[in-house]
């Protein structure tokens, strides 16, 4: 895997994590439940945007560290991590989707 390609999986995973956290909002208004305990407990402790934005900023800061440190190992990372994303993100739309949130 060369530099380019991970620096375009690294651009996927910032676009992956700001529509992980529009959707998990959405879903969170038309009442579902966050899933990840921790993010659920950060939620509890400061409030739904902040703890979203919290942990978004924190993943990816590591991987923008990971992708300067090492960015041929980061790349392989970063497919396992954008596949997750995008799995996490059609399920936040489907949950949309079954509580029938128009917000």
């Amino acid at each position: 895997m060369n530099e380019t390609i991970t620096i375009i999986l690294f651009c996927v995973f910032v676009a992956l994590q700001v529509a992980d956290v529009l959707t998990t909002i959405r879903a969170l208004d038309g009442g579902c439940v966050e899933a990840n305990k921790i993010v659920r407990w950060a939620m509890d402790k400061i409030g739904v945007i902040p703890a979203l934005v919290a942990v978004k900023v924190l993943a990816v800061g590591v991987m923008g560290v990971a992708v300067i440190l090492s960015p041929i190992l980061t790349g392989y990372a970063l497919i396992a991590l954008c596949a997750l994303y995008a799995w996490v993100i059609i399920n936040n739309i489907q949950a949309i989707r079954a509580t029938g949130s128009k917000t």
